[in-house]
């Protein structure tokens, strides 16, 4: 933090205007991927497009993965009122995030005031994923939102600038009323610090729609 109390994930020159930092919290736990690839159509349409995305999104099944022993496909409780989806264009490492994308993924929520509590993180693929046993009844999206879910915010990869105008990150799922937020992956955020205002910019106005609602 420097004098001006800007968050830790990004600089004065990435962000336009300061926020308070709130305490630190426990590292997440791990999580790991069970392997046995299977493969997955790639997304058909253009990737810049949300209206697109989050429809094609909706028709994909959950990457499921093992967590604290057992098999799963979403971490969080179902009070949440923010359901993230790591959108993945290979073949992930780890599910929903990396332990550094983890932590950066933390920061970036405490700056808009969103607790891990109020958080339900699941992930998708567009290349090849991994499931633990063939007969598992797949998982998607809207099964698991909740009457608490009050915005769907995607982790997209493959934004790599900061040439789209900032309404092209926010929209509505396709077969409901829900609110969809996208922001670059953490991933990319950390190997792509200028596109970290892009990141801000969209974080603002969905805090500023979650106090609306």
């Amino acid at each position: 933090m420097n004098a001006m109390g800007l968050v830790a994930w990004a600089s004065e020159d990435t962000l336009a205007e300061p926020v308070s930092n709130a305490s630190a919290e426990p590292d997440v736990p791990s999580v790991s991927i069970v392997a046995e690839p299977v493969a997955l159509p790639d997304i058909a349409t253009d990737r810049s497009d949300l209206a697109s995305l989050a429809q094609w999104l909706v028709e994909q099944p959950l990457i499921p993965f093992v967590y604290r022993g057992t098999t799963v496909c979403h971490v969080g409780p179902d009070q949440a009122q923010i359901l993230v989806v790591s959108l993945h264009h290979g073949t992930p490492q780890s599910a929903p995030l990396d332990a550094q994308s983890s932590q950066l993924f933390d920061l970036m929520m405490r700056a808009v005031e969103q607790p891990r509590n109020a958080i339900r993180q699941c992930a998708v693929s567009s290349a090849q994923r991994s499931v633990p046993d063939n007969s598992l009844v797949p998982t998607y999206l809207e099964q698991i939102c909740t009457p608490h879910t009050r915005a769907l915010l995607i982790l997209d990869s493959s934004i790599v600038d900061s040439a789209s105008p900032a309404d092209a990150d926010q929209g509505r799922l396709p077969t409901s009323s829900l609110p969809v937020w996208r922001l670059p992956h953490p991933e990319v955020l950390l190997r792509t610090p200028a596109i970290k205002r892009r990141a801000w910019q969209t974080l603002k106005a969905m805090r500023r729609s979650l106090v609306s609602l």
